[in-house]
This record gives C-alpha cells, structure tokens and sequence, in this order.
C-alpha cells in the first residue's frame, strides 16, 4: 500500500513537509535521551542512597499527582494536548537538571524523593504529549509506516544515553552529566520551534474534520466514554495491566540489580549497558523488522504474543530467582513495551476522532496512574510478607490475561473504524416525532401538544397519527379541535381518518360540518373515502349518499366506492353501480378515467369487460386506468386483456402496460418466496418444474433456477432482486444464474465484469446489486472464493494498464478527469465483494474526497477488510493524496512493486478501452 503525507504550506524558516518524520524522529530522540539520562542520574543515586525498598513510595506519589494532573489539567487544555504541552514540559525539564547539577550529589530522602518523582513525571507527562503531537501529524496509515522508525529513534536515544552514562560520569561526574543532559533539552526545543507550524496546521484539519455533528435542535451530539467505545474500553484494560506488572517486574528487578551490585557506579554502569543493550535489539527490530510486522498481520495477534511468552517466563522465574532469570523478564517486558504497546496503542488511537480521542487518552494515563497507585500500595503492603516467587507467579497470571484482552482488539479495531466511517455518513432523516414515544407520558403529551400547532403540515400530519396511539379519550381531544382549525387537506384527511376509528360519535357532526362547508374538493374525497374503509357505526351511508350527483369527477367515484362497501340497501346499491355506468360512459375524460379507478378499486372480476372497453380509449389517462384496474383484479381475463394491452396506439400506455406486467410477475415471486420458509426441498422441485411450464418465461425461468440455490441467504437476496428487476436484469440474472448440463445451478459473475469493462458512468449500475449477492463475502474469505477474488484483483488490474497507457499517452486534464470518473466507478463495484459493502464503498468515497485524517481511516479500513494485496491496488488509485509518478516508465515500475505485470497485450487491450471512451484519440496511440 501506498500512503503520502499531504502537503502542507511552506514558509521560510519553518520545516518542510516532506522531512517530517526524520524531524519528529529526531526529535523523539533527543527527548528520550535527556528523559533517560536524567532519570538514572536520579535512580541511581536514589537507589545508592535509600534502597530498592522506598520505591513503592515513589511509585505511589507520582501516580497520584499524575492523576491529578490529568483532572485538573488536561480536561482544560483540549486541542492543546500535544506540540503545546511539549513545549510546556521542556522548560521545567530544563530546570529540573539545572536544578539537580547545582544539589547533587545528596543523600537526604526528600530531596531524592521529590528528584526522582519530577523526573518520572516529566517522562510520562512528554511521552503522553508525544503520542498525541503523533496522532495530530500521521493518519493511520502513515502511523503503520513512520511510527516503528520514530520509536526505533528513540531507542536510539535510550541507546546513547545508557552507553555514555558511565564515561560521562567517571570524566565529568554527575553534576556535569546533568548539565550536558540539560542543554539536550534545549536543542530539542528548537526542533520543537521547528515543528509548530506544521502541527497547528494539522490539528486545524483535524478539528474541521471532527466538527461535532448537530441534531435537529441545534444541540451537539454527546461522545460515549472510554468504557463505553469498544476499542478505547480494551485499551484501559490493556494499560492497567501492563503498568501494573511493569512496576511489579521493575520492583523485583530493582531489588535483584541492588542486591547483586555493591558499588554506585557499578550499578550504574550496569543500568546504562543494560538499557543499551535492550534498546540496541529494539532499534533493530523496529527499523528492520517492526514496520513490516505491522503492515502484514493484525495488531491484536502482534500484542497477544508476547504476554504469552512473558507468561511462560514469569512461571519459570517463581520457580528460580536466579538473577540471569530476573534480567530476562525485564529485558523482554522493556522490549515488549517499546517495541509492540507503545507503537500500537499510538496506531490504534489514530483511529478515534482527535475530539474524542483527547479524553480517551487521558483516561487512558488515568487508568495507568491508578494501576500504577495499586501496585504501588500492593508493594508496600506485601514487601516484607511476600516473597519474589509469589509476585512474579502473580505478573504470569496478569500476563495471561493481557494477552487474551490483546486477542479481542482487532474485533474492537474494525468495529471503530466503520463506525468512525459510518459516523462521516450519518443520515439524519429520522422521525423525531416517533421517538417521543419513547418519553413518559407527561412529556410526551406537551411536546405533541406543540408539533400539533407546528407551522410545518408534515410534522403536523406525523404528530397526528402519533396522537392517535394516545388513550382514546385525549387522543379525541386533541384531535377534535384540528377540525375546525386545521387548513391542510392531507392533515384534516389524517385527523378525521384517524378520529372515525378512535371516537366516531364524537366526531360524527364535526365531519358532517367539513363535508358541507369545504370548497376543497380533494379534502371531500379523502374524507367520504374514509368513510367506506373505516366503515365507523356513528358515521354511515347517509354521510355519503349525498355526494353520488357531485359534478366533481373525484367526489362521486369517493361517495361510489364508500356506498357499495357501507350500504345493505338493494335499491341503494343499484343506484351507486347505476353511477358507475354513467361515469364510464361519460363523454368527460376525467369521469371515464375515475370510473376506470372506481373499478380498480372494488376489484370485481364483473367489471372485466367494462374495462376492456376503456381500454381501448385513446386518451392516455383512460386506458392507463383502466390497465391499472386489470392489473389489480388480476384474474386470467383480467390478465389477458392486460398483455393485449401490450399493442395499444398509445405509446405511454404500452410503457404503463409493460410496467405493470413486471409488477405482477414480481408480485407473484413475492407471493412465492413468502411461501418458501415452509416448504420442503421436494416440494420446491415440483414448484420449479411449474413455474418452467408456465406463462412470462424470462421472469419464471431465473426464480426456477434460484429456488434450485441451496444457500439461503443467496436464495433469497435474489428472489428480492428479482421482484424489482426490469427486462434487461431479468435476462442478466439469466447469464449469471444458468443451469448446468448435471443439472446443477452455476453461477458466474463474468458477464457482469463484461458490462464493468465497457462501463465509463460515474455512479453505480443497477447491476451491481446483482454482483453483490453473488459475489458477496469474497474479500473476507478469499481462500473459499478464489476465482471471484481474481476477478477483483482483475478488475483493478485493468484500470491500472489504463492508468500506464494515459500516462503514456498525455492525455489533456479533462479526458484524465473523465477516466477518473470510470476508474471510481469501478473501484466501488469492489465493494460488492464484501458481506459489508456499504462501509467499504464509503471507505472508497472518503479516500477520494476526504480529509486527511479521515483518508487515514478509510485507507485502513480497505486494508482490513479487502486484504493487503487488493488494497494496495485499490488506494493509489482512489487516494488524492497519494504520489503516484506520471512518467510512463516511473508508473509502470510503481505498479510492478504492487503487483500490476502489464504486458503488451494488456495495454493494447486498454488502449482500445481508452479510445471507445473518447480518453485518447487516435493519434495518442
């Protein structure tokens, strides 16, 4: 994969973007050089002077001032929480040497104390500052490349700082060491200077991008917290016990370095040299190996590793205290920590919003500080009770439990990043006023009292049907009053709908007033419509009978239908179907079209021959009526008259017609997929040798090949994308899904991948709902689908020769921008080869317009869920930011090392591509 730093502005004096990693690297190893250094001056003058048994002491004071820092300090300073912090820390860093140059060498227990309390705090405060100034500069794909390499630096500069320690000390001593230590700080200040710039600007980018999202009422959407959000809740857990047992295994490797050396500078010779030595393999496999290991498999597998190992170890170590033992387990929990954890948690955050990230991480440096705080009592209440063998039983126990939190992370990793990337689509169409139904009553009442009145008639309308779920008695006095006072049609429609099924004798006289007084002639239908369905005891024929002389076309077919579903009178009956007749054989054409309506609407097989004489009508709106209705009685008579239909003069009543033919034919696989839940596989055989001799053949034949599918899900996708399909999907479905000469179905999605070659729209085909279904669930299991998955990697390959060829060519910005459209296109069909394409497909979309940080995300996201060697392929292609060469021979070099081979024939191919789509011209070639 293929990730590029965004460019960002370049004024004078300030650092070019392009060199920042091997600033930020620089930097971090000058930090924790002078963070090293100043801390084992203290530590081993410390533990010279007072002993390995006053630790917990320490241990306990910097965790709570840490965690008071975090409360008071952090919460305050959002937004700032990195490149100013920084900068913030290295002045009292600074003096804190200066400081300890001018009293050292002491020997009193509070002095040393409070030394070696400010110089832990120093550290964790500048490392948590560090992290987020890393979050603010590197997108998450930028963290899997630079982040091992930064780390390994300051390795490098834990590597220089233990070595020189004892040659320093034996020609300058410790007063001059701490001096050197703190001019360190105050070059790395002026990198620091170096990189404001860059970092404000990246951190403007983020807050634009991580705008909180506005509900309807204007309100900010509240963030869940740390213990909440799955992947921020394994982290806490994951960092109260690394600290925990790195304070414990420190504890008893202190104890074990005390008691082995007898001499303050043989210890702290020792302590350099070992601190040398484990960052010497740190740097090694951080700059040779670390890179490559984040990049190939998941970070969860990674961290579960070696807490398994360090469990096997802390076994072996209660069973033997030899010292060579001890210094293992340290050696490797520093390895673990500054190879995998720190790196990890650093990419991992990457992931989370930089407004949520920003508390998550300070519950993070919270959950540490308590860790470290219990830890610390622990030891203080257990130091002269309980022996080493015991505590480091107790690390194999906490060691065990890491790894298995470790192994649950990369569910919560890939649950993040679509949520974070589904978070950039939030669709906030909802009904808001159906989620009151979720208030007491009491509140719900008042706010429903308020939509009533509210000026907009769709809410209005949507308030009334949720006052209707209301107990019927306040139900009916809300809704009573909007009969007098409401002038919207649809929503005086909905209250009298509802008011005649809730209390019809209340509303009996009220209704009576609106049908004689309105001048809307569609509000009378409505309402004398709703009357014959809601068929309300109070509310009869003689509401309705009135109206059968009405001159208006839509008011008599109302009072027509309402007369025959509501009377039991003969003679009223007979004169509503008297109506009728008159109406179609009215000389008006909006009388024919509503009795043609009136008809559709009863659904009586009687009324067949009286259609299919207005379907003859040449006026467009009769005959589509009256097709209408067929469709709707839908008896073999009906449906003859119907397909006869098919040769009508009209040409928009042959398109209505054909339409509603594939309504019914889709109406009926719906009928018959409702049926298959219970239906055995015998049974399903004989249903698909009817449906092979039956009528409509395109449409029967593809549902008689998917009933012969044996994965359900499949089966049923396709039997729904068959009740929507038009003619030209019917015969696609019928290339994809044949019957075979064993008489078993083969499904195939290259005549898809045909249409996808020749395809240069810019928005997704109808089609690929069908690619969906059948190539579904190829990315996640490319082991089980190889033939699909080369099918994908093929199609990217293909909009790769047309990259190299357009390269080679020149063409003009234009025709490159229409290519462009093509190329996007294409690269989302890809999407459809995931069991999840809705977050891939928006992956792609904010890859290609996104931000920074969100490019980041989505960058990540196709890497986890098409596998590295698709998306590798895929990003260039879509990421804005990404550099890929325009030179021809750059370009086709750059696709060798993702593993695109174009050969002569491939480009030829699409150089005749290119030129079908007007890219290039013939004269380019």
């Amino acid at each position: 994969m293929t990730e590029n730093v965004v460019i960002a502005p370049v004024q004078n004096g300030i650092a070019r973007r392009e060199n920042l990693p091997h600033l930020v690297a620089g930097f971090f190893m000058l930090l924790k050089a002078s963070n090293n250094l100043l801390y084992l001056s203290v530590l081993t003058t410390f533990l010279d002077n007072i002993g390995a048994g006053s630790l917990p002491w320490v241990y306990l004071s910097v965790n709570v001032v840490f965690i008071v820092f975090q409360f008071q300090f952090m919460s305050r300073i959002v937004g700032y929480e990195g490149h100013w912090l920084l900068s913030l820390v290295n002045w009292p860093a600074a003096a804190l040497s200066f400081a300890a140059a001018l009293m050292f060498p002491a020997n009193t227990m509070p002095v040393l104390l409070a030394f070696l309390v400010m110089a832990m705090l120093i550290d964790l405060v500048s490392t948590q500052a560090f992290t987020a100034m890393l979050n603010h500069f590197f997108s998450v794909a930028e963290s899997r490349r630079f982040t091992p390499v930064i780390y390994a630096s300051g390795s490098f500069g834990f590597i220089i700082s233990g070595l020189l320690l004892k040659f320093v000390l034996d020609f300058v001593g410790i007063r001059g060491l701490l001096v050197g230590n703190g001019a360190i700080i105050l070059v790395s200040a002026i990198i620091l200077r170096l990189l404001k710039p860059i970092e404000e600007a990246r951190l403007a980018e983020s807050d634009e991008a991580d705008q909180p999202v506005s509900t309807a009422g204007g309100e900010q959407s509240t963030g869940e917290s740390s213990w909440q959000h799955p992947l921020a809740r394994l982290l806490n857990i994951s960092s109260f016990l690394i600290l925990f047992n790195k304070y414990l295994v420190d504890f008893l490797f202190a104890a074990a370095v005390a008691a082995y050396f007898t001499r303050g500078n043989d210890l702290a010779a020792f302590m350099g040299v070992f601190g040398a030595s484990a960052d010497f393999a740190v740097i090694g496999l951080q700059t040779f190996v670390m890179h490559r290991v984040f990049a190939a498999f998941s970070i969860g597998k990674i961290l579960a590793a070696m807490p398994l190992v360090l469990t096997v170890l802390c076994f072996s170590a209660s069973f033997s205290l030899k010292f060579a033992v001890i210094a293992t387990v340290q050696f490797l929990v520093l390895l673990n920590s500054k190879n995998f954890t720190v790196p990890a948690t650093t990419i991992l955050m990457g992931v989370i919003p930089q407004k949520q990230r920003v508390y998550y991480r300070r519950d993070m440096s919270i959950v540490c500080s308590i860790s470290s705080t219990l830890v610390g009592i622990f030891l203080l209440l257990v130091r002269n009770s309980v022996g080493a063998e015991v505590l480091f039983l107790i690390a194999a126990v906490v060691y065990l439990a890491l790894s298995a939190v470790h192994y649950l992370i990369d569910q919560a990793y890939l649950t993040t990043l679509r949520r974070a990337i589904d978070n950039r689509q939030l669709d906030f169409g909802e009904d808001q006023v159906a989620s009151l139904r979720f208030l007491q009553y009491g509140e719900r009442l008042q706010q429903l009292q308020q939509l009533l009145i509210d000026e907009n008639p769709r809410i209005r309308g949507r308030a009334v049907e949720e006052v209707s779920l209301l107990p019927a008695n306040t139900a009916t006095q809300l809704l009573l009053p909007m009969l007098e006072n409401e002038n919207d049609s649809r929503c005086l429609t909905a209250v009298a709908r509802n008011l005649l099924q809730i209390s019809p004798q209340a509303a009996a006289m009220h209704i009576r007033r609106v049908l004689a007084e309105t001048d809307d002639q569609r509000l009378r239908a409505d309402i004398i419509e709703t009357i014959g369905k809601v068929r309300a005891p109070d509310v009869g024929e003689d509401f309705v009978t009135p109206f059968l002389d009405s001159p208006h076309h839509r008011v008599r077919a109302s009072a027509i239908i309402s007369t025959i579903r509501l009377t039991r009178q003969s003679d009223m009956l007979s004169r509503a179907m008297h109506k009728l007749a008159a109406m179609a054989h009215d000389a008006e054409e909006l009388m024919r079209a509503s009795a043609a309506a009136v008809m559709g609407e009863l659904g009586l097989p009687l009324f067949v021959p009286a259609l299919v004489a207005l379907a003859g009508a040449g006026e467009t709106v009769v005959a589509g009526n009256a097709a209408s209705a067929l469709a709707r009685i839908h008896t073999p008579d009906a449906v003859v008259a119907l397909e006869n239909m098919l040769f009508h003069e009209n040409q928009e009543v042959t398109e209505r017609v054909e339409g509603l033919l594939a309504a019914s034919t889709r109406e009926s696989i719906s009928r018959i997929s409702r049926l298959l839940p219970g239906i055995t596989a015998e049974e399903r055989r004989r249903l698909t040798t009817r449906l092979r001799s039956g009528r409509h053949q395109d449409s029967q034949e593809v549902l008689a090949n998917i009933l012969c599918i044996d994965n359900l899900e499949q089966r049923r996708n396709l039997i729904a994308l068959l009740e929507k399909s038009d003619r030209e999907m019917v015969r696609l479905m019928q290339a994809c899904i044949k019957m075979g000469e064993d008489d078993r179905i083969q499904l195939t999605v290259e005549p898809l991948l045909l249409l996808a070659r020749e395809y240069a729209g810019s928005n997704m085909p109808d089609w690929a709902a069908l690619l969906g279904i059948l190539a579904g669930g190829t990315l996640e299991k490319p082991e089980d689908n190889e033939e699909l998955f080369e099918a994908a990697c093929s199609l990217i390959k293909m909009l790769w020769y047309e990259r190299i060829v357009i390269a080679k060519a020149g063409v003009i910005a234009a025709a490159r921008e229409k290519w462009q459209n093509r190329a996007l296109s294409l690269i989302r069909m890809i999407a459809c080869f995931s069991s999840e394409p809705a977050p891939l497909s928006r992956s792609i979309n904010e890859l290609r317009s996104g931000k920074a940080y969100a490019r980041g995300m989505a960058a990540e996201y196709i890497d986890a869920r098409a596998g590295h060697k698709l998306a590798q392929m895929i990003i260039p292609l879509v990421d804005s930011g990404a550099a890929v060469p325009d030179d021809f021979a750059a370009l086709v070099r750059f696709a060798a090392g993702l593993g695109v081979e174009a050969s002569e024939n491939d480009l030829t191919a699409a150089r005749d591509r290119l030129l079908r789509f007007a890219v290039i011209e013939e004269n380019d070639k």
